[in-house]
C-alpha cells in the first residue's frame, strides 16, 4: 500500500492520508512508487527511501531460500578395496 499525504486535509487527521493498494508485480510497483513520490511533485528526497522500502516488503514477502547442502565428496569416494571390487566386477 503506498500512502501519501493531503496537503489541503492537515487539519483532518483523520482524512490526512490518501492510500493506494498496489497490486502488481514488482517493477511495475517500483516504477508506480517512484512516479507516485518523486514526478507528481510530492516528496522527492523520499524516492530512495520508499523503493527500499518496497524492496524490504519484497523480500520479506518472498521467503528466506534455503541453502543446498553440499555432498561430502572425500566421503562418496571408493577407495580401497571397494574400488578394486568395483573394477573387478566390470
Amino acid at each position: 500500500m503506498l500512502a501519501t499525504t493531503k496537503t489541503k486535509k492537515q487539519g483532518k487527521p483523520a482524512s490526512l492520508l490518501h492510500k493506494s493498494i498496489l497490486k502488481k508485480e514488482f517493477y511495475p510497483m517500483a516504477n508506480a512508487v517512484s512516479n507516485q513520490v518523486a514526478d507528481n511533485y510530492y516528496r522527492p528526497d523520499l524516492k530512495k527511501a520508499a523503493l527500499a522500502r518496497l524492496s524490504a516488503v519484497k523480500v520479506s514477502k518472498s521467503g528466506v531460500k534455503k541453502k543446498k547442502k553440499k555432498k561430502n565428496i572425500q566421503a562418496s569416494k571408493i577407495r580401497g578395496r571397494k574400488l578394486n571390487q568395483v573394477y573387478q566386477l566390470v
